[in-house]
């Protein structure tokens, strides 16, 4: 990991952060009953790392270097996305469900 991986990276969650910002404030006039914005960031993020990450393999038709991937997939879409399965996530990692401890919810 070099000094310019790690500020492509930061560069694009910055540039992820601000996108995930605008999405929410352009959704809140129909973000009544369900979070709009929250889900749109979801789906179009998940969508830009799938189609992302597949066209730019090695093997894949576009292929990119290991920095622009990381610029989209972990700087971009890392800022863009939240994690709304993290809790849980951590909870499993502290107490597994066969471990036979009792998981916060």
């Amino acid at each position: 990991m070099s000094f310019t991986t790690c500020l492509l990276v930061m560069l694009g969650g910055a540039i992820g952060t601000l996108g995930r910002y605008a999405v929410s404030v352009l959704a809140l006039p129909i973000s009544r009953e369900l979070p709009w914005g929250t889900i749109t960031i979801n789906v179009t993020g998940s969508f830009i790392i799938g189609l992302f990450g597949t066209l730019t393999l090695a093997h894949g038709r576009f292929p990119a270097s290991e920095n622009v991937r990381l610029f989209v997939m972990i700087g971009l879409c890392g800022g863009y996305m939240p994690i709304p399965m993290k809790p849980p996530l951590c909870s499993e990692m502290i107490a597994p469900p066969d471990s036979g401890m009792i998981s916060p919810p």
